[in-house]
């Protein structure tokens, strides 16, 4: 396997396009964005080295979306939309998850 960067924006971007920032997680490098709404909450978790995303979206603390996926190549951000791209030997494709005015998750992955 080709090994590719986990590009990642600095700090600012993401406060600046989200109105949220990335606070890295306790014992590791991981890094979590935390999206409250309406008894919802959206949590995002990226680990640069290990190129991997995990996503929870709760609503009354019961989970409606869990996803982990591997391979993840960049974070771009635009308008209240963070969208990841996987990039493997095997599979490509993107996770774009809208944070207002309410959450949305579209799921691409394709074989190669």
């Amino acid at each position: 396997m080709v090994y590719r960067v986990f590009e990642i924006p600095e700090f600012h971007e993401f406060v600046d396009t989200l109105g949220v920032g990335p606070d890295f997680v306790e014992g590791g490098d991981a890094q979590q964005l935390v999206f409250p709404q309406d008894g919802e909450q959206l949590t995002i978790t990226f680990d640069a080295p290990g190129r991997s995303v995990h996503l929870r979206w709760t609503r009354d603390g019961s989970t409606i979306v869990e996803m982990f996926r591997e391979g993840a190549v960049g974070v771009r951000l635009a308008a209240s939309v963070l969208t990841v791209a996987f990039d493997t030997d095997d599979q490509r494709g993107e996770l774009q998850v809208r944070t207002a005015p309410s959450f949305e998750l579209r799921d691409r992955l394709l074989l190669r």
